[in-house]
């Protein structure tokens, strides 16, 4: 999948967490609800200061878009992560959940 696929759903996902609708969030960035509903589509209108002003509003860091992206780069360029990767990446994931429990 895409990267600009699965920020978008990032994106979307915390939105829909946080209780925003698009609209609202569209007004906390300054920006039009179209450029927040491609954003989410995955069509990345939104220039690169867009999409991270929208990024840091819901609260996605930019460790959270680097590991996205290498996740991405894994799957397109490798078909999947290595064994050996997965595992670390699963353990890197239950320590976050374990942190945050």
């Amino acid at each position: 999948m895409d990267f600009y696929v699965r920020f978008g759903e990032l994106v979307r996902r915390r939105r829909t967490e946080m209780g925003l609708s698009q609209e609202i969030l569209a007004e906390m960035s300054g920006l039009s609800r179209g450029t927040i509903l491609n954003l989410e589509a995955g069509k990345f209108a939104a220039q690169l200061k867009n999409a991270l002003d929208v990024a840091k509003i819901i609260g996605i860091n930019l460790e959270e878009i680097d590991k996205l992206r290498t996740e991405v780069l894994f799957e397109t360029e490798l078909g999947s992560y290595p064994p050996e990767i997965k595992g670390i990446m699963k353990d890197k994931t239950e320590g976050t959940d374990e942190a945050s429990s």
